[in-house]
């Protein structure tokens, strides 16, 4: 089960990531100072990075139990 957690937190972020998807947030805005482009890929690398993170501690409990 952790396996197919971490591919799908990889293949999300190889979704979110990819060029037609950053397209998207390259607009000539600033939130806080930072290019909105900068800011989101941040925040999405930010956000699967706790997805992996939070993977990989709930399988390792289980498979701890066993």
């Amino acid at each position: 089960m952790k396996k197919q957690a971490l591919i799908f937190v990889f293949l999300l972020g190889f979704a979110l990531l990819n060029y037609p998807i950053l397209l998207l947030y390259n607009i000539p805005v600033s939130i806080g100072g930072i290019p909105a482009s900068f800011f989101f890929i941040f925040l999405w690398l930010l956000i699967l990075t706790g997805l992996t993170f939070i993977a990989v501690k709930k399988f390792n409990k289980s498979s701890d139990a066993e």
